[in-house]
Parts: C-alpha cells; sequence; structure tokens
C-alpha cells in the first residue's frame, strides 16, 4: 500500500521536477522504507514479503519480532518472565546505557510485582518498547511519551513501528473517511499535521499512546499512569534532581557515540545546550532553515555558538523534493505528514551527519501549561474541547469522533486524574505521543533522536511545580542557571523585537484566544 497524496495542485508543482537529478545523484529510498522499524505478530500470522528483506528476526512464546538491523534489542528471563526491550533505553537512576542490563533489571522487578515494574520504568529514558511476557500476562508498553510509535490492528495481535507496515500484514484496506480527512486541503495545508485521537488512515490499525499498555492477544488497552496523587513540590526542591537526570544522560549517551543537538532561539534547546556543557567541544549544533523567521533563529543559535566558541552549522531546507521522494516519505508515514515536513526529511537526509545521535528539545514542554497558558478559561478536557485544540476540522463527525474513542479507549478523564491537570495529560499523551511519534518517524530515515525529557520520573518532576512557577518558565530558567548560566548571555528570542511585544501582549492575546476557541 502507497498512499500517493492528492495534495494540492500548488504543492503538486512544488515539489516534482527533480527526478532527473535525484538519479543522477543515485540517490535509492527503498532502504529507507520503514528505517529503524520493527513487527511483532503471531508465529503462525505471517506475511514476511512485506517486511524488508534486511530485517532481523528473533521470537518470544507464540510472538515473532522482525526488526530493523540499525534497532538494538535485546531478550532477558527471569523465572517466569521474558522481556524484549527494542530500542534505545538508559537507566537515570542506575546511571547505565547498558540495554542487556536493564532488560533483566525490568524483569527482576516485574516478577517481585507489576507495581515495583513500573516503579523503575518511571526511571527509564531513551526510545524504545517493551514486550512483557509472562504466565498470567502478555503486554506491550513504549517510553513514557511513545517516541517510540506502536500501531497496533484492533482485531488481530500484531504491532508495529509504521502503520503501513501493519496494515500490509495484517491485510488491513484503507478506511474512507480517515483517507477523506487526510487528503482534503484543510489538512494538507496545516505544516505539522497530524491525526486526531488514535486514529490513522487504515481500519482496525491504532496508535498506543502514553501512559497505557496494551495486552495483548486481546488487543485492549490498560491505563497505568497517574499511578498516585500528584504532590507539589517548589522549584528549588526538583530543581537538582532533574539538572543531575539531564546531566547524566547527556554523559552517558557521549560516551556512546557523537551527538548533535538542533539548536534554535527558544528555551527548549537552550535547555538541552546547557545540559551538554560537559561535552560541548564534541557535539554539533545545527539549526534548520525554511524560512525567514528560522533564518533570524539561525542568527541567533549560531551568535550564541560563537561566544561559547562551539561548532554550529546551517541546514538549509530545500524548496522541492521531488515526486519519487516524496512517494517514499509518505509510505512511510502512511500519509500523515504533511509536503512541509518532507522538505525537512529531505533536508535531514542529505545534510545531516548520520553518525551522530540527535539530541531534540521536544517533550520538556509537557510542564510549561501549553494549553493553559494560551487561553482565560478551559473547561473539562472533553472530546468537543479536546477536537478544538486539536485544530483541524474541529467540528467534524471524524474528528469529534476521533477524540471520543482516544478518551474511552485510553480511560482518559476529561476532569483531572488524580491531582493532574487534564490538559497537561492531554499534551503530553496525545500531542506529544501521536505528533512527536510521527515527526520521529519522518526523520528516522536519516537519523537517531533522543530526547532528554522523554522520562516519566523527569516529567513527574516537572508537573509538580506550582501551576505559576509553570507558566513562567521559572524552573527551565533555574535548570539553565545550573547546568551552564553563560549560554543566556544571548536571551532568549534575542533581537526579535517582534516577539517581545507579542509577550507583553500576551493578557490580550489569552483572551482573544479564548474567544476564537468558542465560536
Amino acid at each position: 500500500m502507497s498512499p500517493m497524496l492528492a495534495y494540492p495542485k500548488v504543492l503538486q508543482y512544488y515539489y516534482i521536477g527533480v527526478d532527473a537529478f535525484l538519479s543522477k545523484m543515485g540517490l535509492k529510498y527503498d532502504n529507507l522504507l520503514y528505517s529503524r522499524g520493527y513487527l511483532l505478530t503471531e508465529e503462525q500470522y505471517d506475511n514476511s514479503g512485506a517486511v524488508p528483506a534486511s530485517w532481523k528476526s528473533t521470537s518470544v512464546g507464540r510472538y515473532a519480532i522482525r526488526y530493523s538491523s540499525n534497532l538494538e534489542i535485546s531478550t532477558s528471563s527471569v523465572d517466569d518472565t521474558e522481556i524484549v526491550c527494542i530500542g534505545r533505553i538508559l537507566d537515570c537512576r542506575a546511571k547505565t546505557f547498558d540495554i542487556d542490563k536493564v532488560t533483566m533489571s525490568l524483569g527482576e522487578r516485574y516478577e517481585e510485582s507489576r507495581a515495583k515494574f513500573f516503579d523503575r520504568l518511571d526511571y527509564l529514558a531513551g526510545r524504545f518498547l517493551l514486550l512483557v511476557h509472562s504466565t498470567d500476562s502478555t503486554f506491550i508498553v513504549t517510553d513514557a511519551t511513545a517516541n517510540r510509535s506502536a500501531f497496533y490492528n484492533i482485531d488481530v495481535p500484531a504491532v508495529a513501528s509504521h502503520p503501513t507496515l501493519l496494515a500490509d500484514v495484517t491485510g488491513m484496506s484503507e478506511d474512507p473517511d480517515a483517507v477523506a480527512f487526510r487528503d482534503s486541503n484543510v489538512y494538507q495545508s496545516h505544516r505539522d499535521s497530524y491525526f486526531p485521537g488514535i486514529k490513522t488512515p487504515y481500519q482496525s490499525i491504532r496508535s498506543l499512546t502514553p501512559n497505557t499498555l496494551l495486552e495483548i492477544p486481546e488487543m485492549t488497552i490498560e491505563r497505568f499512569y497517574p499511578r498516585s496523587q500528584r504532590t507539589e513540590r517548589s522549584v528549588a526542591d526538583v530543581a537538582g534532581e532533574v539538572a543531575e537526570l539531564l546531566k547524566s544522560q547527556v554523559q552517558l549517551l557521549s560516551d556512546s557515540k557523537p551527538l548533535a543537538v538542533s539548536l534554535t532561539a527558544g528555551l527548549d534547546s537552550r535547555l538541552t545546550l546547557a545540559a551538554t556543557r560537559n561535552v560541548a567541544d564534541d557535539v554539533l549544533y545545527y539549526t534548520l532553515v525554511f524560512d525567514d523567521e528560522s533564518r533570524k533563529e539561525a542568527a541567533i543559535a549560531r551568535e550564541l555558538c560563537t561566544a561559547l566558541d562551539l561548532n554550529h552549522r546551517t541546514v538549509n531546507v530545500p524548496n522541492n523534493v521531488g515526486d519519487k521522494f516524496y512517494t517514499f516519505f509518505s509510505e512511510n508515514v502512511a500519509g500523515m505528514s504533511s509536503p512541509f515536513r518532507a522538505r525537512m526529511g529531505k533536508a535531514l537526509l542529505e545534510q545531516y551527519p548520520s553518525n551522530r545521535l540527535h539530541l531534540k528539545s521536544n517533550v520538556a514542554e509537557v510542564g510549561r501549561t501549553f494549553y493553559r497558558d494560551s487561553y482565560a478559561f478551559l473547561p473539562e478536557a472533553d472530546a468537543a474541547m479536546q477536537s478544538r485544540l486539536y485544530g483541524i476540522a474541529h467540528d467534524s463527525k471524524f474528528v469529534r469522533g476521533a477524540f471520543q474513542e482516544f478518551i474511552e479507549k485510553t480511560a482518559f478523564d476529561p476532569s483531572g486524574n488524580a491531582g493532574f491537570d487534564p490538559y497537561d495529560l492531554y499534551y503530553w499523551e496525545h500531542r506529544i505521543g501521536i505528533w512527536q511519534g510521527l515527526s520521529l518517524l519522518e526523520w528516522d530515515i536519516a537519523q537517531d533522536t533522543h530526547i532528554l525529557f522523554n522520562c516519566r520520573r523527569l516529567l513527574e518532576l516537572t508537573l509538580s511545580v506550582p501551576y505559576e512557577d509553570r507558566r513562567h518558565n521559572r524552573l527551565f530558567h533555574n535548570l539553565i542557571e545550573k547546568l551552564w548560566p553563560e549560554t543566556m548571555t544571548l536571551p532568549i528570542d534575542a533581537h526579535d523585537s517582534e516577539r517581545k511585544v507579542m509577550r507583553n501582549l500576551k493578557p490580550i492575546r489569552r483572551m482573544v484566544a479564548t474567544a476564537l476557541l468558542y465560536r
């Protein structure tokens, strides 16, 4: 199945016409399809023709696992429990990057109790998927924010990294309503489009979201977090532990391979920069340039790196990608990503040094009151409100139904859970879980990615800080001061007078945004 999008004519003109150049360059995309991917099925349910020939295989119980050769995997057995880890995993408490040790430790905790298993899971960072197989239960669980995407078929026991791969293996056809939504101008015109709820373009194929697990072969969802009541703590009380968790990850990763950091003029990437202080001389800092705004950001990043004597590079995003690349890119993400995102993927594929592990600065914003800070008032986070905040065809039956399914299947409480703001959990589980997971699938063709804040313990700590402190980013500023104060020599969004004016108008903007949300 190769979903070729009927994207707008202006975009067709924009993206097609460089195939001759690609042929001369000898660029081939077939071997990049489903890069860093995996597939889990029952042994008797096999359609290996859809799986790349270069993939490796293993098995646990009745389940066969196929996986990309550029993906780590480890299997451990402890008494009656087998655990398979697919992907990169770090234990932030034990400060180890050894996938075998971490997997064995998880097996030992699970043999003690499920509660101890999840307590240990909270301290794990990375981008991974776990298969836990025991005499009483078999389930799949992802990293803290589902950076390692897991798509599953609700009708048969099959899970995969990419929805099109899973559709091919399990014989699922496209969902007409989902395809109509995906191919609509309103969806394609969004620069960072992603699907609503847990939907995909295929019938019976859904996304596994953060803080939930998938029981197999029943293919039912169970929520396991939050497990205890939120406890409020001061910035000063949590900053030390957060700083140590960030620094220890950077050191472990730097010891294993060269690093790169995508650097903008914003706060999140400034914090990532600060966390790399002890290894900064060996890090490549880079900025994607695709419009006038990003060009300004690149200038700030370059000025900052010059002041700190760091290595900085600009990655220029092309205006077109060619129909061959776009067809490949679209199949890799089931057509869910925008043409703009294809440009980003092409730029990274051609200009990014693939030997470097990319430190990306998303996920941290889970702790920054993203939705509450944007609006003067938000009611219960029901399907209607989630649809409005999602922002693409929010009043359509398809979108509204997708979020109702998300609420019901994941046991999402629209009024909040264990003292956590439902809008923080919604941002964590949907915006980050779905959008960021898709973004990483896009970039897997060019780079391996690690996100420092992709650790449940880190997110829990940031969410424990009082609302006003989170809204004003006080924890992040405190962390930068602790980790590398000189990185603030150039203020956040420096030289951008327009952004400074907008910040001063924030109370008015929140009122206007609220009025538009309810119109």
